[in-house]
């Protein structure tokens, strides 16, 4: 079983969060050797930013 974009963006975002830097570049190259696609506004919103206008 592998994450979906959900799990990895919010888990990307709690790293951060956290100050887990090793741990978030862990998922970072995750994301880019597996092609996952993030929708960039949808992850703006999980990590507590805000859409433009």
């Amino acid at each position: 079983m592998n994450p979906n974009e959900v799990t990895l963006v919010v888990s990307l975002c709690m790293c951060g969060q956290i100050g887990a830097l090793e741990s978030g570049r862990w998922i970072h190259s995750y994301i880019q050797n597996n092609g996952v696609y993030l929708n960039v506004q949808g992850a703006r919103v999980c990590c507590g930013g805000h859409e433009p206008p």
